[in-house]
């Protein structure tokens, strides 16, 4: 099946693979060949795809928000950002991020937003730090 990763400036990638995982925010898509057509929202996390060439899946980036639309065996997703990487200069803010959104969490919802939103940051944030660093 093909994967092309687009934003509103230009195509990131487009090549064959093997499968493909991304989260919606209805939960996690594990995508391979045949799957039925589907057009759901990306939730902001890391994509992980697999082609012949590299059999063990890696975090490949991190997409920001989208959506993902799945038809004839090509699977499209249309991001706002996408990330590949994170300056060594940039992981101390996220980490601190993540230790205010804890305590975000562990308060539960207030006038900044629900838990739902807080935990989905929270993913995003991690999802960074899984990334190479730059």
């Amino acid at each position: 099946m093909k994967l092309e990763i687009v934003t509103e400036t230009a195509t990131l990638f487009s090549g064959q693979v093997d499968q493909v995982t991304l989260s919606s925010i209805r939960g996690e898509l594990c995508i391979l060949p045949d799957h039925l057509p589907l057009i759901a929202e990306l939730a902001p996390s890391v994509v992980v795809y697999s082609t012949s060439d590299s059999m063990q899946k890696q975090p490949k980036m991190v997409v920001e928000a989208g959506f993902v639309h799945i038809e004839d065996g090509l699977v499209t997703l249309l991001t706002s950002g996408v990330q590949e990487s994170l300056p060594l200069s940039e992981q101390e803010k996220v980490r601190s991020e993540l230790a205010e959104l804890g305590v975000k969490i562990s308060d539960g919802a207030s006038a900044e937003g629900t838990i739902a939103q807080f935990i989905q940051r929270r993913n995003y944030l991690e999802s960074l730090l899984a990334l190479p660093s730059a």
